[in-house]
């Protein structure tokens, strides 16, 4: 049950992460992409076409700071279970070594 409710709160922190920096950064990229284009052919409002490029960039965009995000959690996972994974087996190599039984076994 403790493991459950770990990667329930992990997951929604995650997704917060997630949609947080998708909208920043496709908010970021459309209004770039219009004062670019405004600046480019210098006139107000844009052309339509400027705004087809605007929420193709703009989606670009959040979808490439979402999975930015995503991947450096599960970096950051894979780091931490490796190091975990490292300690443990210090650990059972210190009790092999020192001659006491590992009782954490289910070899009974």
């Amino acid at each position: 049950m403790k493991m459950l409710a770990f990667l329930l709160k992990t997951t929604d922190r995650l997704v917060s992460r997630m949609l947080l920096n998708a909208l920043l950064f496709g908010v970021l990229a459309a209004g770039v992409t219009v004062l670019v284009g405004a600046e480019a052919t210098r006139q107000w409002p844009p052309q339509q076409l400027t705004y087809v490029a605007m929420a193709i960039i703009a989606g670009f965009a959040a979808y490439a700071a979402s999975v930015s995000v995503l991947l450096g959690a599960s970096l950051h996972s894979l780091v931490r279970a490796a190091a975990l994974g490292t300690a443990t087996e210090a650990h059972t190599a210190a009790h092999v070594a020192s001659g006491v039984p590992d009782v954490t076994s289910t070899d009974m």
